[in-house]
């Protein structure tokens, strides 16, 4: 969150918006325990039903719809800021990971999540195992390494309109063979 402006919009809008307009906070609630612990099926379908739930079809359209879901990201996970620092495309390793969750104390789960939109003529699979590629080749997790971070969880997370799959190093999203 680059300065204190932004910060009071993802900090009360976001979370204002979160509690009144999304189904559940406990939805919300699980989405982060599954981040924290590393649960990819878990994260992808929490993720899916609240994306589902709370965006239109046609918020994902334009030349950028990687931003909608990286903001929408974001705003999920906002109210974490007491304990982790939630970083957007700040640099970490070789690259600028879309999104870090840095613990503010060594010992505790560190993540990171990259994002893709899924490319006309491109496969799910393609795109996960790039993604996953991606945050390996760039070593995202540097940073987390130098907060004490343990253990360190990395997602793929890509995007088709309102469907979403995620990966990580241990799984593949069951929708990537298609």
């Amino acid at each position: 969150i680059p300065n204190r402006e932004v910060r009071f919009v993802y900090r009360n809008i976001f979370r204002s918006w979160l509690e009144q307009g999304l189904s559940s906070n406990r939805d919300i609630e699980r989405l982060v325990k599954a981040l924290f612990s590393g649960d990819g099926v878990q994260f992808e379908h929490y993720l899916g039903t609240l994306l589902l739930r709370n965006t239109s079809y046609h918020d994902s359209g334009g030349r950028q719809p990687e931003k909608l879901y990286h903001g929408f990201i974001l705003g999920l996970l906002v109210h974490l800021e007491s304990r982790y620092e939630v970083s957007s495309n700040d640099e970490s390793g070789f690259g600028r990971a879309d999104v870090l969750l840095t613990p503010r104390k060594a010992g505790e789960p560190g993540v990171v999540i990259e994002l893709k939109v899924l490319e006309p003529g491109e496969t799910v699979e393609h795109a996960l195992t790039s993604a996953l590629a991606q945050i390996e080749s760039r070593r995202y997790e540097a940073r987390l390494e130098a907060a004490g971070a343990t253990p360190i969880h990395r997602f793929a997370a890509l995007f088709d309109g309102k469907r979403t799959y995620v990966a990580t190093p241990e799984r593949m999203s069951p929708g990537a063979k298609r």
